[in-house]
């Protein structure tokens, strides 16, 4: 009897790098509102780097608005 039966299968995109170790590659989704003024949107792009360096995301998908979220599966070139 197989050991994952009754539970769902979840797949993944792993990739092997040179090195031999996997990874799954990450998506960060960035949300800064229309409605941020110079100061703001300052604060924000200094965040989004640390948290692109320190995660290692290797996509970033910039958010403005809800309608953005319609987006999300055709940038990530799902059809």
């Amino acid at each position: 009897m197989e050991e994952n039966q009754g539970k769902p299968k979840q797949e993944t995109d792993t990739r092997k790098q040179p090195s031999g170790r996997l990874s799954v590659p990450y998506v960060m989704l960035f949300y800064m509102p229309s409605t941020c003024n110079s100061a703001q949107r300052m604060l924000y792009a200094g965040a989004k780097e640390l948290m692109r360096n320190t995660s290692e995301v290797t996509k970033i998908i910039d958010i403005e608005s809800a309608e953005d979220l319609e987006e999300i599966p055709s940038k990530l070139g799902a059809a």
